[in-house]
């Protein structure tokens, strides 16, 4: 508030006195000023963490261990149907072959196919070194498919 000269002015204060102490008194509205800040807060890391999640890309690169254990089996007998001679005494080496090739798929981000390369063929090259093509694409869509190979 600033004080005139004028002594017809109401805001005049004669010379040698006190100007009077107004108390200050908040304008109608603004105790809800906090709402509009919280709210544009809430915004900004809602931004942020969407853009974060987006630059990630995808999350999960390897198929989680309870998934595993719970669909592994079936994953194997498949397998075991397609590759002879896999059954029994290669259980084991098909269960690592296949959790790398499903760890792969997860995981690939670039162009192309997760399985390009012979990246299925190297996976079983231990125990079955010639794999037929039919065979290959059965893995691949296998692989390819949700009922083992996924995060959640």
């Amino acid at each position: 508030m600033s004080y005139s000269n004028n002594p017809n002015d109401p805001n005049y204060v004669a010379p040698g006195t006190v100007p009077p102490v107004v108390e200050a008194v908040e304008p109608a509205g603004s105790n809800l000023r906090w709402l509009w800040w919280l709210l544009g807060l809430l915004v900004l890391a809602g931004l942020i963490w969407a853009l974060t999640r987006a630059c990630h890309g995808n999350e999960c690169r390897a198929v989680p261990d309870n998934i595993w254990q719970q669909n592994s089996a079936a994953a194997v007998n498949s397998v075991n149907e397609w590759v002879p001679g896999a059954a029994g005494e290669h259980n084991a080496a098909t269960l690592v072959a296949l959790r790398a090739l499903c760890d792969a798929r997860l995981s690939h981000t670039g162009a192309g196919n997760w399985f390009d390369g012979g990246r299925v063929q190297s996976a079983f090259q231990a125990f079955a070194p010639n794999l037929e093509p039919a065979v290959i694409t059965n893995i691949q869509n296998l692989v390819n498919g949700t009922s083992f190979c996924r995060c959640s």
